[in-house]
């Protein structure tokens, strides 16, 4: 599940394309953007420069200031300002104070998810999780299994020994 800011539950009500109107380099460029997520209680929209990354896109700096391009010494597709350690997009061409949505929109209504679902789950036993948790105690790896949120699925209960454990728990130094 996706909070906004305030800690409110993000609502993704819509998805779709979006035509924007920004800058690059002083010339005024269209930039379609597909796969776009609508959520109604966001002040700002939300662009994920990973995302951006992954089409081939690059984070370059021109004369004074940023702009984003398609590759290195590419085409340039929108200028791109720094405030608070986010990058910012200036978009030119904005909707009428009576629409939410720019007009230039396309969206479709998508359902909402009847249930949630871990992706990132990682199976192992419970000496790997000992080990990759920084040598937890194995109760409370036990404890993490048992919450189905936990995304902690144990493949094996056996306590084995654990050497570095046993070492720092040695009083008398050889």
């Amino acid at each position: 599940m996706k909070a906004a800011t305030d800690g409110s539950v993000l609502r993704i009500t819509l998805q779709g394309t979006v035509d924007i109107q920004v800058v690059a380099l002083g010339v005024v460029n269209t930039v379609r953007l597909l796969n776009v997520q609508y959520a109604e209680n966001l002040e700002c929209n939300i662009l994920s420069f990973g995302l951006l990354e992954a089409k081939g896109c690059v984070l370059e700096y021109r004369g004074e200031g940023r702009v984003l391009s398609s590759g290195i010494g590419g085409t340039p597709i929108m200028d791109v300002e720094y405030h608070n350690n986010v990058l910012v997009v200036a978009v030119t061409k904005r909707s009428d104070l009576n629409s939410k949505l720019p007009r230039e929109t396309t969206m479709t209504v998508i359902n909402p998810p009847e249930h949630e679902f871990v992706s990132n789950v990682q199976c192992g036993t419970l000496m790997d999780f000992h080990r990759r948790l920084g040598h937890l105690c194995f109760d409370t790896i036990v404890k993490m299994a048992k919450d189905p949120n936990s995304g902690v699925p144990l493949t094996d209960l056996k306590r084995q020994k654990c050497l570095a454990c046993a070492k720092e728990k040695q009083t008398k130094r050889v």
